[in-house]
């Protein structure tokens, strides 16, 4: 199968923050929401055109400020930083959403479940770039060899 696109990757990464449960455990900080919302700007619409917000309106202000500083930043580069943003915190995430221990008795939610096939999701397009034992989602067990094995034949084993 193909790698995925940048394209691919990114829409993939929206669709996770989209869906992240809003009262869910995992709540990003205000810098993390701006950053997802200039990469997405920049990504989406090309640099910052529009006028500054006033001084007073503050929220927009710094959205501005934040798509503004991007400069001419490529349209594809805004799309690797956003999917680079979300996989430095997607661990944390997993961590929140798939506790080892209690797995089995988590309550799941229908918004949980969703959200949780959008982030394995992203990891499948994400791994075939990365080391895929650091984004192996546990209870996918097609994750395990048999998927990550056809036709790769670069290993990265150092028992030859």
């Amino acid at each position: 199968n193909m790698a995925a696109s940048p394209k691919d990757k990114f829409e993939a990464a929206v669709k996770v923050i989209r869906g992240l449960p809003k009262n869910g455990s995992f709540q990003p900080s205000h810098e993390l929401m701006l950053k997802f919302y200039s990469y997405f700007k920049q990504a989406t619409e090309g640099p910052c055109r529009s006028l500054k917000p006033s001084f007073w309106d503050l929220v927009n202000r710094r959205k501005w400020e934040a798509w503004s500083n991007l400069g001419n930043m490529q349209s594809e580069e805004a799309m690797l930083m956003y999917v680079d943003e979300l996989k430095k915190v997607s661990i944390r995430v997993r961590e929140i959403y798939y506790p080892p221990q209690i797995v089995e008795t988590m309550p799941q939610n229908e918004a949980v479940t969703e959200f949780l096939q959008k982030l394995d999701n992203f990891y499948e397009m994400v791994e075939d770039s990365e080391n895929h034992n650091t984004l192996k989602i546990n209870d996918k067990p097609r994750l395990n060899g048999s998927v990550c094995s056809n036709g790769n034949s670069e290993s990265d084993d150092d028992d030859d």
